[in-house]
């Protein structure tokens, strides 16, 4: 805080004409001990804060980054905008996990965070376009395919957990609620499958990313299966005798748990637990 105060009273000093330079270095450290701040607040919430000042903590953060993100870009510096903005992201889509896990029952009060997580990642699409295209980071990946990795990332979570609060309020008879729960989720999920199979060729990593959102949506579909037919046919707006709606979900649960296997490393956790929900799917269409 006092380099960020010194950097701060250096700059009042040499905002004359001619020091433009001089001005934008500036902003450049400034900006650099605002994220850097931010940052050490983002590792606050996620191990060492305690429940009372969680939120006091996410704000210091958020508002740290906000600033570094105003700085760097005053200073010309697109790239670790764009960074910030990452980090941004990162911070809300935590913030909502962990909020989530505190907050059980109330998870929904939380999901504005994945909406604005969203948000700041759009923003840094946006600015890749109009403020020219940054270097790339220190991995090899172009910031384009990180802020869709991390896009990806953010749809994944959120249609993760739109998913489990789906059934949460049908079991609340709460339809209408559930059921913008269920178009949510899907729609989130099909974008971060998108997102992902773009790099698939150039990222071999991403293919357990999109296992896992084929998953999410097998487990979703299989669960679609299981419930009243008058439950299943307001949550997908059909008639409760309408048998291709009811063949059309099986075939969805079973295209997307394949898809799963096929993507999931053989042989590890996940596909393990994968092949054995797809053994208990198999065997529930054939009892049907």
């Amino acid at each position: 805080v006092t380099a960020l105060q010194c950097y701060g009273m250096a700059l009042k000093l040499k905002l004359t004409p001619g020091s433009g330079n001089t001005t934008k270095v500036l902003n450049f450290k400034l900006a650099n001990g605002w994220n850097e701040l931010g940052k050490f607040y983002i590792i606050l919430t996620q191990k060492y804060c305690s429940k009372s000042n969680l939120w006091r903590t996410f704000e210091a953060a958020r508002d740290s980054i906000i600033v570094a993100v105003d700085l760097f870009q005053k200073s010309e510096d697109v790239c670790n905008a764009i960074a910030c903005l990452c980090n941004l992201n990162h911070l809300y889509r935590n913030m909502c996990m962990i909020s989530t896990q505190q907050e059980n029952n109330n998870a929904e009060l939380f999901f504005p965070l994945f909406i604005q997580a969203i948000g700041v990642l759009e923003e840094a699409r946006s600015m890749q376009v109009t403020q020219g295209k940054p270097k790339r980071d220190s991995n090899i990946l172009t910031w384009a395919r990180r802020v869709d990795m991390e896009l990806a990332m953010t749809h994944l979570a959120y249609g993760s957990q739109l998913k489990f609060n789906c059934r949460k309020l049908l079991q609340s008879n709460e339809v209408d609620a559930s059921k913008y729960c269920h178009q949510q989720a899907v729609s989130n999920l099909h974008t971060a499958i998108t997102l992902y199979e773009r790099y698939m060729d150039i990222l071999p990593a991403t293919r357990k990313q999109v296992a896992a959102v084929h998953y999410h949506l097998g487990s979703h579909y299989t669960w679609l299966k299981s419930i009243s037919p008058n439950l299943r046919a307001a949550l997908l707006q059909t008639s409760p005798t309408s048998e291709p709606s009811f063949k059309k979900v099986v075939s969805l649960a079973e295209r997307h748990l394949r898809l799963a296997l096929d993507n999931f490393l053989p042989g590890s956790p996940e596909h393990e637990a994968c092949s054995k929900e797809y053994a208990c799917f198999v065997n529930s269409k054939r009892s049907n």
